[in-house]
C-alpha cells in the first residue's frame, strides 16, 4: 500500500503508476484504484476556536453508512508516543521533559493538544537593522557567517565593512609616515595564513552523532591587525553569548540571508504593536574570503 503519511517519500520499489492492466483486468484496475484513491483519506471537520487558545479533542466518533459507530483514536495512540510523524502538535520542551527517557504519559499529553496562535495578516516592515549572510567558500573549503550590518548603539543600521574601512583610515592617519615606499629585499617571507575582515565569522564542521553541524569559530589575530579588530559577532543574530550550532543543510550552495527589522501591525481590537522580527531568505550564492594557508611571498622593507 502507499504510505499512510503525508509528505513521506515512497519506497522506490512501490510504483503504482507502472502497473500494467488491460481494460478487461477489472480486479487489477480496482486494486490500483483503491490503493491510489482510498489509500490515504483525509477528512476535514471545521471547528471554531478562540485565537490564542489550547484545544484538546476528547473523543471523535464516526458513524458510517451502515449505522456503525466507531471511536477514532489519536495518532499517538495508534503509532505510539515515540512516532517521528506528527502534525499540528506541540513540540516537547527539553528543559521540562526528558525526551530520551521516553515517558509515554508525558509525551502523549503534549501530542494531543492543538494551539491556535494569534497570527498577523498584514503588517508594515522597515529596513533591516541587522543582516547576516550565510555562505559557502569552496576555495577555503569552509562556510562563513558574514555579518554585513549590525544595529548601532543609536538603533540605526551600521555597515561593518564601512566601519572597518573608516577604522583603518584613522589608523593610517595616526601612524607616523616615513615617506619611503617599501623596497623589495629579494628574500622570501613565509606566512602561515592570510587575514580576513573581522566581520567574517567562520563556521566549522563538527560531528554531532551521525550528522554534521556547523559551529561558530574564531580566527586568531595577527601582528599586523589592530587590537580594535574584534573577530566575534557584534549583533544579536550571531549572539556571541549563545552557542551557534547549525545543521549543515542550513547553509546551502546558494547561501542564506537572515535579517532583523522593525515590524508594525494593528490587532483586531485596534491596538498597535511594534516589535523586531527575523526573516530568512535565499542568499546570493557562494563567496570567497581570500583565506589561504602556507604562503610564500617577497619580503619588503
Amino acid at each position: 500500500m502507499p504510505s499512510s503519511r503525508l509528505w513521506e517519500f515512497e519506497d522506490a520499489k512501490v510504483n503504482f503508476g507502472k502497473v500494467e492492466a488491460n481494460p478487461q483486468d477489472l480486479a487489477r484496475l480496482l486494486l490500483v484504484e483503491f490503493a491510489l484513491v482510498f489509500g490515504n483519506d483525509w477528512f476535514i471537520l471545521p471547528i471554531e476556536v478562540q485565537v490564542g487558545s489550547l484545544c484538546n479533542v476528547a473523543s471523535l466518533i464516526v458513524t458510517n453508512t451502515f449505522g456503525e459507530r466507531m471511536l477514532i483514536a489519536h495518532a499517538s495512540e495508534v503509532d505510539g508516543p515515540q512516532s517521528p510523524w506528527r502534525m499540528f502538535c506541540l513540540s516537547l520542551d527539553p528543559q521540562s521533559i526528558n525526551i530520551s527517557s521516553g515517558n509515554p504519559v508525558e509525551t502523549a499529553k503534549f501530542q494531543d493538544v492543538f494551539f491556535l496562535p494569534p497570527v498577523l495578516g498584514q503588517m508594515l516592515e522597515g529596513a533591516a537593522v541587522e543582516e547576516v549572510l550565510l555562505l559557502r567558500d569552496e576555495m577555503a573549503n569552509m562556510a562563513w557567517a558574514l555579518e554585513r550590518v549590525i544595529q548601532s548603539p543609536g538603533g540605526y543600521p551600521l555597515d561593518r565593512s564601512e566601519a572597518l574601512q573608516e577604522r583603518r583610515r584613522r589608523q593610517e592617519a595616526a601612524a607616523p609616515d616615513s615617506g619611503a615606499e617599501p623596497v623589495p629585499t629579494g628574500m622570501l617571507a613565509y606566512r602561515l595564513g592570510t587575514t580576513v575582515p573581522d566581520y567574517w565569522i567562520p563556521l566549522l564542521p563538527v560531528q554531532d552523532g551521525a550528522a554534521i553541524r556547523l559551529r561558530r569559530g574564531y580566527l586568531p589575530r595577527t601582528e599586523s591587525e589592530s587590537i580594535e579588530d574584534v573577530f566575534e559577532p557584534q549583533g544579536l543574530i550571531l549572539d556571541p553569548g549563545r552557542e551557534l550550532l547549525l545543521h549543515d543543510e542550513e547553509v546551502p550552495r546558494e547561501g542564506a540571508r537572515v535579517t532583523r527589522s522593525y515590524q508594525y501591525a494593528r490587532w483586531g481590537d485596534g491596538s498597535t504593536h511594534l516589535w523586531i522580527g527575523r526573516r530568512k531568505q535565499p542568499g546570493r550564492g557562494e563567496g570567497s574570503s581570500g583565506l589561504r594557508f602556507d604562503i610564500v611571498e617577497p619580503m619588503r622593507l
